[in-house]
């Protein structure tokens, strides 16, 4: 497994925000699109040698062969150990309760966050710190500025590291340990929610709605632990699910749509969609505008969306 050093020129733009560096599926697959930004955030971080990292992502498209290629990257600048959820598969609140709970230098998350997958939609990396949480601006500053004077980047040259079983494995001289993607995060749940009362509510009649917000949604078949009542882990493989996408803004402006073709009356006044829309049109012609927005979100739930703003990302509900 010997690491060998690949050259290479600058790409434009990969210009990460607080939830990292998001574009379409098909520009990560430009050969060492992602090598390059991955190797820029070694660059920005102080390099990877002597440091451990968390690794995982939301299982969209590209997914997993991404998380090989940073694994490699890894070894080859010197990573002592990369935690990976079985799979390559780690929620983002999963990913930064493991870089807190097993002291991490830091992880790599693989998610484009709501914005939709696949091999025509979008992919995205980002880079979390040691607390767990979004690189702040001087970290992504420093990525965007390797980025644009990378000359070459390290990688070794190795099979795929098995990450259907969890276990640890070594890769170079690097500790790759697989854990599972989600015992830690829940038995973290278990001490933040009252699970037995959530229960008693649903078993009382309590129904509730569930929106993924990603356009594509799994089914995980798990066992339940008749002692806790908790999930336990699944070795069962997940299942696509297919539901109705529409979002809440387009149901309206179709019923709209649909009470003018029909000359029916609206089923409602229309004046939440009339706000969204006024909303979205303000904010699509001033970046200045988005960015308040922006960071105002991440200032109160921690979860910034982060990618560069766009006005067709407005009135296709992606923010």
């Amino acid at each position: 497994m010997n690491a060998i050093t690949v050259q290479t020129t600058p790409f434009d733009g990969q210009k990460p925000g607080t939830s990292g560096l998001r574009k379409k599926t098909s520009v990560f697959l430009e050969p060492h699109y992602l090598e390059n930004f991955v190797e820029a955030t070694w660059t920005a971080i102080g390099g990877a040698a002597g440091k451990t990292f968390v690794l995982g992502g939301d299982g969209r498209y590209l997914n997993d062969r991404a998380a090989q290629v940073i694994l490699r990257m890894a070894a080859a600048s010197g990573a002592v150990r990369v935690i990976v959820g079985r799979d390559a598969l780690l929620s983002t609140p999963a990913a930064s309760h493991l870089i807190r709970s097993r002291g991490a230098d830091g992880g790599i998350i693989l998610s484009a966050s709501h914005n939709p997958g696949g091999p025509d939609e979008d992919f995205g990396v980002k880079y979390n710190t040691s607390n767990g949480g979004p690189a702040p601006q001087d970290v992504t500053d420093a990525i965007h500025a390797a980025s644009r004077t990378i000359d070459a980047y390290r990688i070794i040259d190795a099979p795929e590291v098995d990450l259907s079983r969890t276990g640890e494995t070594m890769l170079g001289d690097m500790t790759v340990e697989v854990v599972d993607s989600v015992e830690d995060y829940a038995e973290l749940m278990s001490g933040l929610f009252d699970f037995d009362a959530i229960a008693r509510h649903l078993a009382d009649g309590f129904t509730l709605r569930f929106d993924a917000m990603t356009k594509t949604l799994t089914h995980y078949d798990t066992t339940i632990d008749p002692n806790t009542g908790y999930p336990l882990a699944s070795n069962h493989e997940p299942t696509q699910l297919n539901y109705d996408q529409t979002t809440p803004l387009d149901a309206q402006l179709n019923a709209f749509v649909n009470a003018i073709q029909t000359r029916r009356p609206p089923i409602t006044s229309g004046e939440s969609a009339l706000a969204v829309i006024q909303v979205l049109e303000a904010l699509s012609k001033s970046d200045d505008i988005a960015d308040k927005l922006l960071h105002s979100l991440e200032s109160n739930s921690g979860n910034s969306k982060g990618y560069t703003w766009r006005r067709e990302d407005a009135y296709e509900g992606r923010i």
